[in-house]
């Protein structure tokens, strides 16, 4: 029978929670294999810090989106386990959801190729969070690759999609299913993660923020305190929720009104 589990990080320029991102989900898996993209700050030096013989690191050099899908893919070529789990440099699992991941996935029935995980957006810091998305992901070793979902765009933002290899024109939604809530993550996507941030350009932070944008006041992530990210609330903070939540308020409402005006459109062209 083969091991369950291989955690799938790949990174560039991730110092600030790589440590705490790989020591979080190390609980629940056999191997992790780390991709490093190029990373020119300490994100490799980090990793070593983590003494423990399941973790394999190989040097890949710089390459765009469309590169990053294929690193993507050859790591779960090599994945010696049932499942692979994409983990990224910016995403920290709490100790109570890594505990119910191998119970969990026993328990996938075998239509079922990839698992969406439920994650929270920080925002500036651990003190303003956005909802839960579906975005972490957990993929069938044998079933599942990614591809570049709209190659007009994908060298520039790198959207990737997961595809079964056993039909590869199948939606996502066939072979898809969703962890219960009590396995999330923690995303640190929008705040700042190395000394390097300025060398990845529109690669880092380039999404929207989240909305809306909430003050969070549960527990930290593990490895993280307030004497690394700082005091609780300030006047900064209540000033940046604000200012978040009117101008992102003001996008989200100009695109459902543009949608209200294809649909009335639509509807008198019929």
């Amino acid at each position: 029978m083969k091991p369950l589990l291989t955690a799938n990080v790949r990174v560039r320029n991730e110092e600030r929670f790589v440590k705490q991102a790989i020591e979080a989900i190390l609980p629940a898996v056999d191997k992790v294999l780390v991709f490093d993209t190029g990373s020119t700050d300490r994100t490799v030096e980090r990793i070593r810090e983590i003494k423990d013989p399941r973790i394999e690191i190989i040097h890949k050099p710089v390459t765009d989106a469309t590169g990053l899908v294929k690193y993507r893919n050859e790591m779960a070529d090599l994945a010696e386990t049932e499942w692979f789990w994409n983990v990224d440099g910016d995403e920290v699992y709490p100790p109570e959801a890594v505990s119910r991941i191998r119970e969990f996935l026993l328990t996938v029935q075998e239509h079922v190729h990839r698992v969406a995980i439920h994650r929270r957006h920080f925002y500036g810091s651990l003190n303003l969070i956005g909802k839960f998305d579906a975005g972490g992901r957990i993929y069938r070793a044998s079933r599942i690759r990614t591809r570049i979902r709209d190659p007009k765009y994908g060298k520039k933002v790198g959207y990737e999609t997961p595809y079964d290899v056993a039909d590869p024109t199948a939606h996502r939604s066939k072979f898809s299913m969703t962890a219960p809530p009590e396995i999330h993550l923690f995303h640190m996507h929008y705040m700042p993660r190395s000394s390097k941030d300025s060398e990845l350009g529109r690669m880092r932070g380039w999404r929207n923020p989240p909305f809306p944008l909430r003050v969070y006041l549960g527990p930290w992530p593990p490895g993280l305190t307030d004497a690394v990210l700082g005091k609780r609330i300030t006047p900064r903070l209540v000033f940046l929720w604000l200012r978040v939540n009117l101008s992102s308020g003001c996008k989200h409402l100009a695109i459902l009104m543009r949608k209200a005006a294809g649909k009335l459109n639509g509807k008198h062209q019929a």
